[in-house]
């Protein structure tokens, strides 16, 4: 339980700084066509709320019973949830990996500190990441 809330808590300080930093970016929404940014980003924003949602029903639970390291209802209430935002984001995909037509914002968003020398791409590809970690977590943790 506690692998599971640290890395997510991880994970949704990460997908901080993709809305934050580069969805919200002026620079790259006056280089990108509503579309273009609609397809990169494909809903990045509500995928960090769901992450957030996750996070508090998690120490929620941790906080009902140190002892107690049973999250599973937890998760399933959220999978539906999930669902219909990773599929589009995970489909959106390749438009995300082909599109170079803002590489002078990006290299200049993705040179700041907040990014830890991570690339824009290493903050898009995290929603596809995690569906797999947290499975793995859970595999690890039964």
């Amino acid at each position: 339980m506690f692998e599971l809330i640290g890395s997510e808590a991880s994970y949704l300080r990460s997908l901080g700084v993709a809305v934050n930093h580069f969805y919200k970016s002026q620079e790259l929404k006056q280089t990108l066509s509503q579309t273009e940014h609609h397809i990169l980003f494909s809903k990045i924003q509500h995928v960090m709320v769901a992450s957030e949602k996750f996070l508090t029903d998690l120490e929620s639970r941790l906080g009902e019973n140190v002892l107690i390291s049973q999250v599973g209802d937890v998760i399933l209430q959220h999978c539906k949830h999930f669902q219909t935002l990773y599929v589009p984001y995970v489909t959106n995909m390749m438009y995300q990996e082909n599109t170079n037509a803002f590489s002078t914002p990006r290299n200049k968003l993705e040179s700041d500190p907040v990014c830890q020398r991570k690339t824009l791409k290493s903050f898009l590809v995290l929603p596809f990441q995690r569906i797999t970690r947290i499975k793995l977590l859970l595999e690890v943790n039964v």
